[in-house]
């Protein structure tokens, strides 16, 4: 359960197509890697994308239980995976606690 909100950015290494609704692809510039998308991570990357301060996982957590029909516990799993494999791959890293 998110409990003290911390603010994540994407990293200015990566790059981000869409390719349609439920695809996207993530170039990280320095490593040469990319990484697939699907439909809920082109979802959460457009908000974090749309935003260069950065968003906390608080709002990127209401976002999708407001935006999609999941409970609050799926919606929680799905965001933390989301945030550690894109933090692990140095496409997102933690920006100043909110």
């Amino acid at each position: 359960m998110v409990t003290t909100p911390q603010r994540y950015r994407l990293s200015g290494q990566a790059v981000f197509t869409e390719l349609d609704a439920d695809n996207g692809v993530a170039l990280h510039l320095d490593t040469k890697r990319y990484y697939a998308l699907n439909g809920t991570g082109v979802y959460l990357w457009k908000r974090l994308e749309a935003e260069p301060q950065g968003r906390t996982d608080v709002e990127l957590l209401e976002a999708l239980v407001a935006d999609y029909e999941v409970t609050r516990e799926v919606a929680e799993r799905t965001l933390a995976v989301f945030l550690q494999d894109l933090i692990s791959e140095q496409l997102l890293q933690p920006a100043e606690s909110a």
